[in-house]
């Protein structure tokens, strides 16, 4: 039997790779910030700007850090700091462990088309975490987060209407 991707795994890796992109775009921008720091009164941060810092707040274990520049992103309607702040509630991280609070954020992130939260939530639905344990409902995420291509929902669609 196909054993299902565990949202931890899935979370590591997702955030190992963001923060390797992250790197490379802080390595290859040391020129342009090197020239900009000469230049007066630069412009203020943009979203993704104040995203990526919190996600290598959060990535390097820094969580009161990442909560203090999430929250705002997040309540601003920010799809990915949505996401990223379900994952911080549902693992535990800077917060206390918070299923129901993590399926709300996930669910915001969802709705906006986020295929991570999309599968995120299904997981949540799937073990009954936060809500009530509803397979319908888990396939109906999985299935809107495997249409966006997103592979680990795609594998626990099929395990779903394999057994």
């Amino acid at each position: 039997m196909f054993s299902l991707l565990s949202c931890t795994a899935r979370s590591l890796l997702l955030r190992y790779l963001a923060l390797n992109l992250a790197l490379v775009a802080l390595a290859t921008a040391g020129p342009c910030l090197a020239q900009s720091a000469k230049q007066p009164a630069a412009a203020a941060e943009t979203v993704e700007e104040r995203f990526v810092r919190a996600l290598l707040a959060e990535v390097g274990g820094d969580y009161a850090r990442a909560l203090i520049q999430l929250k705002p992103l997040a309540a601003a309607g920010h799809a990915p700091s949505q996401e990223l702040l379900g994952e911080m509630y549902a693992n535990g991280e800077g917060v206390p462990q918070d299923y129901a609070q993590a399926v709300q954020w996930y669910r915001k992130a969802a709705d906006q088309g986020s295929a991570e939260a999309q599968f995120n939530l299904g997981n949540m639905y799937r073990k009954g975490q936060g809500v009530p344990q509803d397979y319908a409902e888990a396939a109906k995420w999985y299935s809107q987060a495997a249409e966006r291509g997103q592979a680990a929902a795609q594998l626990n669609l099929g395990v779903m209407y394999h057994d």
